[in-house]
């Protein structure tokens, strides 16, 4: 191993892998006064797998010799296509961590072609909520050192199909409305129509789901609770959000939300500075069937 790049890693603390790393070296340091940062180049003959890059990453945040603040720029010569999917992958993660209309990315409907990656979605909307995310993905992966793609999104029919499919198999099943059991707000009533996330393009007031939840956060302080959520039904997927100020208010509701279980829930949507997205403001919840 080049012995610039041993002291390097040697200095961050990085143990890992270091086989991978054999033909790696460092190209030049540069020391960016205004930041006070140091920038280190660090040059591969082919792309490094995914997880030695973010161990080399989350190495560096503690800084030279845990003294001196430092970044790593990555520079290769050839690039496996087979390798930018993990990375592609791992972006999506952390997108659909953030902005759950886009929860439905996965490996499977993304391809590469020269210079082009193709990302099959299944709904408009979720073609223009993506569409907003391509330059910050396009910069994450250049942040990588996978430079020179383009990346387009692709509305395939037959995914779309697959979707109005599901969603007429839903109906046929539903014959009944079921059950409910209120543990926020107010019952809602039954004759208010239930509106699919995949309709929601803009703010609105008083809407109804049918929802079942996937994901869950809390966020508590003095003065304000906040309990986030990863919701679905199947035809696209929203954050909705429950304020409380009475914290044994909020312990309480926290208790009736499970992931994987279904709610109808009421509220308006609007546009969160927060997630800088769309968002359900729930007045009132309540348990329904499956």
């Amino acid at each position: 191993m080049e012995k610039n790049l041993e002291r390097f890693l040697k200095s961050i603390d990085y143990n890992d892998n270091l086989d991978i790393l054999n033909d790696a070296k460092i190209d030049k340091v540069i020391y960016l006064k205004k930041d006070d940062i140091y920038e280190v180049h660090i040059s591969n003959q082919e792309l490094l797998p995914l997880d030695v890059v973010l161990g080399l990453i989350d190495k560096s945040k503690a800084g030279i010799n845990k003294t001196d603040k430092c970044f790593i720029k990555f520079y290769y010569e050839t690039i496996n296509k087979e390798l930018v999917t993990p990375y592609l992958n791992h972006l999506f993660t952390k997108l659909k961590s953030k902005k759950a209309s886009l929860v439905s990315l996965n490996e499977e409907d993304l391809s590469i072609n020269d210079n082009e990656i193709i990302i099959d979605v299944s709904s408009k909307t979720e073609q223009d909520n993506l569409n907003k995310e391509i330059k910050k993905l396009v910069k994450h992966l250049e942040d990588f050192g996978i430079t020179g793609y383009d990346i387009k999104t692709n509305l395939n029919e037959e995914l779309h199909k697959s979707v109005i499919e599901d969603m007429k198999t839903t109906e046929n099943v539903v014959i009944e409305k079921p059950k409910t059991d209120v543990f926020l707000g107010k019952k809602i009533a039954d004759d208010l129509p239930i509106t699919n996330i995949n309709d929601i393009m803009d703010k609105a007031n008083n809407v109804v789901m049918e929802v079942y939840v996937f994901g869950i956060d809390t966020l508590e302080r003095e003065n304000i609770n906040i309990i986030t959520m990863k919701v679905s039904d199947k035809t696209n997927s929203i954050l909705a959000k429950i304020f409380k100020k009475d914290h044994d208010e909020f312990n309480d509701i926290i208790k009736e939300i499970k992931e994987n279980k279904w709610y109808r829930i009421q509220g308006n949507i609007e546009f969160d500075n927060y997630s800088h997205d769309l968002v359900m403001q729930i007045r009132n919840m309540e348990h329904i069937d499956s």
